[in-house]
């Protein structure tokens, strides 16, 4: 049971779009560069994740939208297949495995959302484990909580 350190990347231009990954090619292409070859720099340390499948723990698949520039991280397989062949996401794989119920020391993982129709240059998928920052968004930046997408460590 591997647990692996979860690194935030953010869209230098648009600021809208994270990546979250375990990835340490990643991450070091965001740090030594300052911004990496997709245009993101690096955000920090959101928490720590499973890098293998522990039991209980679900994987959370990273799917990417190009024409949006918008990154979905989902543990449902139906949303997954839905992303994948009706709104063109294209498939990433498993980026890691979170719990999906809260086991004490964990913290949920927010997932959000704005749309075009808010902002058009801001259409995207937003991810914090802070309440009071998802709070925000919501009030400030129009985003809608969609979901927790699993429980990880902080």
């Amino acid at each position: 049971m591997a647990v692996s350190l979860l690194y935030q990347l953010y869209d230098v231009k648009r600021g809208a779009d994270h990546i979250y990954t375990i990835n340490p090619m990643e991450v070091e292409a965001a740090q030594s560069h300052g911004v990496d070859f997709t245009g993101y720099a690096y955000g920090g340390i959101s928490g720590r994740v499973f890098n293998d499948h522990p039991p209980g723990a679900v994987p959370v698949f990273r799917l990417y939208q190009p024409e949006l520039g918008d990154q979905l991280y989902t543990s449902n397989p139906i949303e997954r297949w839905t992303a994948i062949h009706n709104l063109l996401y294209r498939d990433e794989g498993v980026a890691f495995y979170l719990y999906p119920t809260y086991f004490h020391g964990t913290a949920p993982l927010f997932r959000l959302y704005r749309s075009g129709y808010v902002q058009p240059y801001a259409i995207g998928h937003f991810y914090t484990t802070s309440w009071p920052e998802a709070e925000l968004a919501v009030r400030a930046f129009s985003y809608i909580l969609e979901e927790i997408v699993g429980y990880m460590f902080r």
